[in-house]
């Protein structure tokens, strides 16, 4: 029996812990960590043709893979997740570990499916295998490369590797001896995953091999096995068939630290720089949205959304208790409507004397929404309601003489000079609050008409000069807040990816009320009540 002192942690993983009736091989260890560094060589950049020697984790991971052994001298392990930062030589190391499976692994009609969420992605590792075929003389007098149909076939045992996409309904019907799942948080749903492992049951030694970065996205398969993968390296659940390989900074972790950075980058001085990940760090630093960024793929951390815009840190940092006396400031209002059942949101910034810009938020839902979205929501819609921070109307749609009454409501106590709003299904309260003498400034919801909000309200946010009371429903909304960027850099929050089917399901319309208010500050004129901002 091995022990720790002869094989250390992967990863602060001890494959010892729960390994009773498996033992350590250390031929087949080598055997495979060999293979890998006299047969395989770089396709890409400087390194190319240059043979592919594993870097230390690398040989930890596949000496632990193919080193452990059964009673039948089997392979132990029948799944294993290695998760890794971006740039880390993931798809490399899959390349060559398809090819070992198919070549030295022992499976007779061995079957091996290299698997993306698209055909491009699936091609990448398809791609870097044909590549090493092709550049070493022993492998391609032994393997055929048919390009064509993503193929790579041995003959003498009748396998193959072949690439797919996320396509279920293909993939019935395989009998997988080996699957790599390359960016399994990029699978659009769990069916791939499913799909492929259950295929897997006629074979003696099969192995279910996903490598990824960390995502977004926490309603997915790769949170479920990264959960899992945790659990196993933690020793909190007992699972001695799967090999959990995580490099990742924790939650508590200093996230500027150079010493964070390298626990999720295992390769650094190899084939990623330390200047590089400076050089991230400065333009997280530097731009609002980018820290999700930065922490996702370079510190291999779960984020709230894909590319949040403000940070909860910058969020928080706004929010002040004491509020002076605002009333007949300038006020600056900016609605988004709701077509039938979800939040509307009216928010406005009122300018104080201090010249801070404090946002006053009124949220409404219909009655019968708050129902129906408990169970999606877990209850925190009745929670809002009961602290009064999200407001309801009669009904299950919304009920617009609510939305307006809170206008009228705020040029009461304040000086309103513009309300803003996206004129689709809103021209009634328009063409009301026209009449009524309000400057109604029509917003569309493009790139155009909403990055100059953006830019306002994260100068402001960033400067300090925005203040809030921390309703929790516009801290939740901001949470969810992704950006979408078009070729000219201009930027409008996303509402398809904020909830769309795999964002973080959240809302974000207050947000978007915030945004057009934050762009008519100081650039309204007397014009006429009717004015449209087309930029």
């Amino acid at each position: 029996m091995a022990t720790v002192t002869d094989h250390e942690l992967i990863a602060g993983y001890d494959p010892t812990r729960d390994a009773s009736g498996y033992w350590y091989s250390e031929d087949h260890a080598e055997n495979a960590v060999g293979f890998i560094a006299d047969y395989c060589t770089h396709v890409k950049g400087r390194s190319a043709r240059k043979p592919y020697e594993p870097n230390p984790w690398e040989a930890d991971a596949i000496r632990a893979l193919f080193g452990w052994r059964d009673d039948r001298d089997m392979r132990r392990y029948r799944e294993a997740f290695i998760a890794v930062a971006r740039k880390n030589n993931k798809t490399t190391l899959c390349a060559a570990l398809a090819l070992y499976l198919l070549l030295c692994d022992g499976e007779s009609g061995a079957e091996i499916y290299l698997a993306a969420s698209d055909r491009d992605q699936a091609s990448l590792c398809f791609d870097i295998a044909a590549g090493m075929t092709s550049q070493d003389a022993d492998l391609s007098k032994r393997l055929k490369v048919r390009k064509h149909y993503r193929r790579l076939i041995y003959e003498e045992t009748n396998s193959f590797i072949r690439a797919i996409p996320a396509n279920v309904d293909a993939s019935h019907g395989f009998n997988a001896s080996a699957c790599i799942i390359d960016e399994l948080h990029a699978q659009p749903s769990r069916d791939l995953y499913d799909v492929l492992k259950t295929s897997m049951g006629a074979r003696e030694q099969p192995l279910m091999l996903s490598i990824t970065t960390a995502g977004y996205d926490r309603d997915t398969i790769c949170h479920e096995v990264w959960q899992h993968a945790r659990q196993v390296r933690d020793g909190t659940l007992s699972d001695p068939t799967f090999l959990p390989i995580i490099y990742e900074a924790d939650d508590a972790d200093n996230w500027e630290s150079p010493d964070t950075w390298r626990k999720a980058n295992p390769n650094i001085g190899r084939s990623i720089s330390l200047d590089y990940l400076e050089e991230q760090h400065r333009r997280a630093k530097q731009t609002a949205g980018y820290e999700n960024t930065f922490r996702r793929l370079h510190l291999n951390q779960w984020t709230d959304a894909e590319s949040r815009w403000i940070t909860s840190t910058d969020w928080d940092a706004c929010r002040v208790n004491d509020w002076p006396d605002l009333t007949g400031c300038e006020c600056y209002i900016g609605v988004d409507l709701a077509s039938t059942e979800d939040v509307t949101a009216v928010v406005a910034i009122v300018v104080g004397d201090d010249d801070k810009w404090y946002v006053v938020p009124r949220l409404f839902v219909p009655d019968e929404t708050i129902n129906k979205r408990a169970k999606k929501y877990h209850t925190q819609y009745r929670e809002w309601v009961k602290t009064g921070q999200l407001l309801t109307t009669p009904g299950a749609v919304t009920d617009y003489e609510f939305i307006r009454n809170a206008i009228y409501e705020l040029a009461e106590q304040y000086t309103v000079r513009a309300v803003a709003f996206d004129p689709w299904q809103a021209m009634d309260t328009h063409n009301e609050l026209a009449e009524a003498g309000f400057m109604s400034i029509k917003v569309p919801q493009t790139f155009a008409g909403l990055s100059p909000g953006i830019k306002a309200i994260e100068a402001a946010v960033l400067g300090g000069k925005l203040k809030h009371d921390g309703n929790d429903v516009m801290g939740w909304m901001m949470a969810c807040t992704v950006l979408d960027l078009d070729g000219a850099g201009n930027r409008k929050p996303s509402k398809r990816k904020s909830h769309g089917a795999r964002g973080t399901k959240g809302k974000i319309d207050g947000i978007v009320a915030l945004v057009m208010a934050g762009a008519q500050v100081g650039q309204v004129d007397d014009a006429g009540a009717d004015a449209e901002l087309y930029i």
